[in-house]
């Protein structure tokens, strides 16, 4: 939503229930799109005089240079800091409505390998509220943080999830030796992927979910 003549502009909103940032977009496409966007967002905002500007971000974009997503989030954050308008960044964790594309990513024939490192996901609807309030409020010129109210494993809130939607599993924690370079990989790639996990995933951390056949 952009609504320049009414003094407010919201970016990111409209994507709040669209695509999961588990999508792989190429990182300088994505760094582009962001740095583009905003720049003429804020262009346009200086011309009609808009007095806030609220952005929808990720909790960790400053955290985690590695992911070609944050880094464009972050660079996106700077360029409204930096962009003369007043403003709010609304920054909010993973959405579970994203846990069944987490658990078919994480997913390799019979087995989900995840990490045990904890999550605090939140609800899209509860983002969107919290968006609400802060558009119809006054710019706080900084970030606003916002997670669900339980700090879960991750490895835990997936095995709950299948269980949910009736896929049987039995959990199991991989011993280090066993541990191959394949999935080694596989766990790396996943945690890259979600784009949500703030320290890297150990060895020792390493969840297997068998799924039991039907």
């Amino acid at each position: 939503m952009k609504k320049l003549d009414g003094k407010i502009a919201v970016q990111s909103a409209k994507d709040i229930r669209g695509p999961s940032p588990l999508i792989a977009i190429e990182d300088v496409a994505v760094l582009e799109f962001f740095e583009k966007s905003s720049r003429n967002l804020l262009a346009a905002e200086a011309i009609a005089g808009v007095d806030h500007h609220v952005a929808l971000s990720v909790v960790g974009a400053d955290r985690i240079p590695d992911s070609g997503y944050m880094r464009a989030k972050a660079a996106q954050e700077k360029l409204i800091k930096s962009g003369g308008v007043p403003y709010t960044i609304l920054r909010a964790t993973q959405f579970f409505e994203f846990m069944g594309a987490i658990a078919q990513s994480a997913t390799d024939e019979q087995t989900v390998r995840l990490p045990s490192a904890f999550i605090q996901p939140i609800m899209s609807d509860d983002v969107a509220a919290a968006l609400v309030d802060i558009t119809l409020g006054e710019p706080v010129n900084g970030i606003i943080e916002l997670a669900g109210p339980d700090r879960l494993h991750f490895d835990e809130l997936i095995r709950r999830f299948l269980s949910a939607n009736h896929v049987p599993v039995r959990s199991s924690q991989t011993p280090k030796p066993a541990i191959s370079a394949q999935n080694w990989t596989i766990a790396l790639s996943f945690q890259e992927t979600n784009r949500l996990s703030v320290r890297p995933v150990s060895r020792t951390g390493l969840t297997a979910l068998s799924l039991k056949p039907l």
